[in-house]
């Protein structure tokens, strides 16, 4: 099946990015936003740990170039109507990706130095997914797959959650970048159950 999701802001550019996934649904463009991206390696808030800061709104830089790894949210209809999925971007091809979701955040948002990209997380902590990047990207859920209120035991009335992807990160040559993993930047969401 094929999966399309519209994504606005990529280095300032929209465009429409199609994932072929074994996922049978479809998002559909263009999707909504939902929350906000927060924890920066992007060098304007607390500095990358290998002196190597991403473009602007993502993680520290990584051993593609891509300008680090990007973490968003979309409603979805999947696996119920208004939902909402997890969309990581500018990572390694092939990298596994693991989705993390807790209930707080380090420092004023800041970030806190962590294998070559900053961990934008504390608190309670639940190890979401682990996914193997197709492309450079990873989604969760998918189809078929717990949707993220359940997967993060969110219960009613609701509460700030924040999210993030821990990767897998080798340099060109096959050998580990120095810390041989990295982050994207960090996501909150405000759920209102």
């Amino acid at each position: 099946m094929l999966k399309t999701v519209r994504l606005l802001g990529l280095a300032g550019l929209a465009g429409v990015i199609a994932l072929a996934t074994n996922a049978a649904a479809q998002i559909r463009p263009p999707p909504v936003p939902v929350g906000s991206a927060e924890c920066f390696g992007d060098g304007s808030g607390t500095k990358c740990p290998a002196n190597n800061p991403g473009l602007p709104g993502r993680g520290c830089q990584n051993s593609t170039g891509s300008g680090g790894g990007l973490l968003q949210a979309y409603e979805v209809d999947y696996p119920v109507k208004h939902s909402v999925a997890l969309y990581g971007s500018g990572m390694p091809v092939g990298t596994m990706a693991i989705f993390f979701q807790s209930t707080g955040t380090p420092r004023a948002h800041m970030g806190i130095a962590f294998g070559d990209g900053l961990l934008c997380l504390k608190g309670t902590q639940i190890r979401l997914a682990a996914k193997k990047s197709v492309d450079g990207a990873a989604v969760f859920p998918e189809l078929r797959e717990l949707s993220l209120i359940k997967a993060g035991q969110i219960q009613a009335p609701g509460g700030t959650r924040y999210y993030q992807i821990l990767y897998r990160d080798f340099s060109t040559s096959g050998t580990p970048t120095s810390g041989g993993f990295n982050l994207t930047n960090g996501y909150k969401i405000d759920w209102q159950l």
